[in-house]
């Protein structure tokens, strides 16, 4: 089963999920599921894009300043590199226990107090 596929599975009916740096593609998908979508990109014009493709919209900020009142369900992080320790350590504080964490590129080490890997996916404990 792809990763995407296992992310999905985890994921309770109308989730609230964080996602960044997405083409559109995923956030659309998301959204057909009627899952409750946040999206980010790391740059205007990126935003802008993806806010066309995905019909939602999207901040123009890193994950580090994006939060939420209510912990995320899940997150995606389709960025082109790894997620460093504070992105690990913010999203920590998102994200709600047991909630998946799905990146691009898995970092080579995070906070095992905080995380549980399972293939691709990080479980936040």
């Amino acid at each position: 089963m792809r990763e995407l596929d296992r992310w999905l599975a985890r994921l309770p009916a109308n989730s609230h999920l964080l996602i960044s740096n997405d083409d559109g593609y995923l956030c659309r998908t998301l959204l057909a599921q009627e899952m409750v979508v946040s999206a980010c990109c790391d740059t205007l014009d990126a935003a802008m894009r993806t806010s066309v493709a995905a019909g939602l919209p999207v901040r123009a900020a890193t994950v580090l300043h994006c939060r939420s009142v209510v912990p995320f369900a899940g997150a995606c992080l389709c960025d082109e590199t790894a997620p460093d320790a504070a992105t690990l350590a913010h999203l920590a504080t998102q994200l709600a226990p047991g909630a998946a964490l799905l990146c691009a590129h898995l970092p080579s080490g995070w906070n095992t107090t905080c995380w549980r890997r399972d293939g691709a996916l990080l479980i936040r404990l």
